[in-house]
């Protein structure tokens, strides 16, 4: 009996890397080409229904920092600090989960989205005391418990994390003292509600159809006196501030796909009105990572140049009028801490994982083929076929699941893509390193056929470029590059060491008609169809003459099937380029001009020409062709046919 099994945790649109919507997911297939295999009913069970009416299915946040420290030396400030009291055992902290005072952290559990934001108070300055000590180590604290699994989340989680994280600093040798407020939100993903708590003047808003639909109280003592966590032992002074974790505002809130969610600091509440949120978060025309991140810069940049501004009526003046009734203007200088996040759904196990399980079971049966995710499941995919819940990381869980179901084949499509990958290093190594570990032990002991997908992004700027080899210096700058040729050698070492069988494609650009626009390197190429149908007319990022290597969906799905069904004895190596078509945006123009003549491009360059032009510009797969017969059915006017064809029905 042969059993086939996909397993992927993170994959998006393009298996290139060069995209930047990426959505998080496992999915497990097992295909048998025997009658006798193992029949499940998961198919007979019932749908699980949302806790939110208006949400089918499982949600994740997509989520964008940005900032600034109000600090205009932070030099200066480090010789101020030297000069007061107790100043030989301080020190500045350096540190990339900060701007200035204030600090974040982002994390996931099994179950929740965690995001958080603190304000160390300034005034500790006047001690000698670094304010960003305090705040920073609560959230390094707070994302230590949540990356251990120290808790679960319901509505009281957030609270009893504050706690947690708050005790830990009391109980730090370091003696740790300043004081900060702080504002955590979760989302649960397959609930879909939104746990909050908030202490101090950090806070959150909720944005669902350019509305606010739901937001922190702000809490104050009086007026600029925020509630805050504080540790001053040693200092005596009656006018020092500090409150207890249990003081902290919690809400639960259903979201709903597609709300924003901007956690910030006070920089950003005293200096930006509501109406200046909903107007840069009315921008984002789709919920992809590189215009959230847009969005985010933008806030807290007008935030910045607000408190600045001795002639802008701030949120900070109004309130300072109504507190204490005096008549001030201007805003009011500080740091200023952004985080944007979208809800998103994840609960199609992404681009590639659909139409390969369809594939593979119009090839071997229905019952043959088990899709796996770490999210619930919709409706429609539950009576594709069977479906099953594994976690990459979780590697027991995994080898309960090859052994109970007979696995023979893996295809594992695990990676934290680049875009995410660069913002949280230490997670893409633990997923895109430490997960394929788990895959290959698991592939070399129950002797798995296995594949794993490489990409464009394995080569570097030092590679060959037109064409680019299946052999060369590869060099990659992005830590899923390096991740990928990790696993392109340590693949290869398993097999001539382990003897396992071992099969790796790099893929292009793989365009699909059922993608959004995201705002990828390689998204053009699906943009320019959407604004063709809208207004026959595209602004292009990239330069006419950018030439790359793209291929469409369907014959990526071939791909796969075709080197997983090859023979040992056809495989002269473990690693191939595969590849379809190369254009540029100026030939992509005039394929499309044969089906809307009218179609104009233009162009302004951003920062995206920069990657595209260390990228291959075209792959050289003759020993895919020549091994194992690889021959793609789909060039670029067919591309641009059923591009059209899928659009114009929707």
């Amino acid at each position: 009996m042969q059993s086939l099994a996909i397993y992927a945790r993170l994959f998006t649109r393009a298996l290139s890397g060069t995209e930047t919507e990426n959505f998080l997911y496992n999915s497990l297939l097992r295909l048998s080409t025997s009658a006798s295999v193992h029949n499940s009913q998961a198919s007979n069970r019932p749908a699980i229904s949302s806790s939110s009416p208006t949400i089918t299915r499982a949600v994740h946040l997509v989520t964008a920092t940005s900032g600034y420290s109000g600090h205009d030396d932070d030099e200066d400030e480090k010789e101020n600090l030297k000069k007061k009291k107790n100043s030989p055992k301080i020190q500045r902290t350096n540190r990339a989960n900060g701007f200035g005072d204030d600090a974040f952290f982002i994390a996931k559990s099994r179950v929740g989205d965690f995001l958080g934001v603190a304000d160390g108070v300034g005034g500790w300055r006047e001690y000698g005391v670094d304010p960003s000590l305090f705040s920073s180590s609560l959230m390094a604290a707070c994302k230590s418990l949540v990356d251990n699994k120290l808790l679960d989340l319901n509505p009281l989680t957030l609270k009893e994390l504050l706690s947690k994280g708050y005790k830990q600093l009391l109980e730090d040798k370091q003696c740790i003292i300043g004081s900060s407020t702080a504002c955590i939100v979760a989302l649960h993903r397959e609930k879909s509600i939104l746990h909050t708590a908030n202490l101090g003047d950090s806070g959150f808003v909720v944005i669902r159809k350019n509305i606010i639909v739901h937001r922190s109280q702000e809490q104050q003592h009086y007026f600029n006196s925020p509630f805050q966590l504080a540790i001053h032992p040693t200092i005596k002074d009656p006018n020092l501030i500090a409150d207890s974790p249990d003081a902290a505002s919690v809400t639960s809130f259903n979201v709903e796909e597609n709300d924003f969610i901007l956690i910030a600091t006070d920089g950003v509440w005293d200096n930006l009105p509501d109406s200046t949120v909903i107007e840069e978060v009315k921008k984002i025309k789709e919920p992809t990572l590189d215009n959230i991140q847009l969005a985010a810069h933008a806030l807290a940049k007008r935030a910045l140049d607000n408190g600045h501004d001795p002639s802008f009526y701030s949120p900070f003046a109004k309130s300072a009028r109504r507190s204490l009734g005096i008549n001030i203007c201007g805003g009011k200088p500080d740091d200023v801490t952004v985080l944007l996040a979208a809800v998103t759904s994840t609960g199609g196990c992404g681009q590639l994982g659909i139409p390969l399980a369809k594939r593979l079971r119009e090839l071997y049966g229905v019952d043959n083929v088990v899709l796996s995710d770490i999210v619930r499941p919709s409706d429609e995919l539950l009576k594709q076929g069977i479906y099953r819940y594994a976690d990459v990381m979780d590697i027991k869980q995994v080898q309960e699941l090859l052994v109970n179901n007979q696995i023979d084949w893996l295809i594992h499509l695990s990676a934290l893509l680049s875009a995410i990958g660069e913002k949280d290093v230490p997670l893409a190594m633990k997923l895109n390193i430490e997960g394929t570990h788990h895959i290959l032990e698991l592939a070399r002991k129950y002797k798995c056929k296995l594949f794993i997908p490489s990409t464009i992004g394995a080569f570097g700027p030092e590679s060959p470029r037109n064409p680019t080899p299946d052999f060369c210096i590869q060099r990659p700058r992005t830590i899923y590059g390096v991740s990928k040729v990790h696993t392109e050698l340590l693949g290869e070492y398993f097999y001539y060491r382990f003897g396992v069988d071992f099969r790796c494609l790099r893929f292009p650009g793989i365009i699909s008609a059922d993608t959004k626009p995201g705002g990828g390197t390689t998204d053009y190429a699906i943009e320019i169809f959407h604004d063709a149908l809208k207004s026959n007319a595209y602004k292009c990022y990239l330069r006419g003459d950018t030439r790359l290597p793209m291929m469409w969906i369907d014959d990526c799905i071939q791909s796969i099937v075709s080197i997983m069904e090859a023979s040992s004895e056809q495989l002269k190596q473990r690693t191939y380029n595969v590849a379809a078509m190369s254009f540029t945006p100026d030939e992509l123009t005039k394929a499309i001009q044969k089906y809307k003549p009218n179609f104009k491009i233009s162009y302004e360059i951003d920062e995206r020409q920069k990657i595209a032009d260390s990228w291959p510009q075209v792959f050289d797969d003759q020993n895919a062709r020549q091994h194992w017969s690889w021959n793609p059915k789909v060039d670029l006017d067919g591309l641009v046919q059923r591009m059209f064809a899928y659009l114009e029905r929707q």
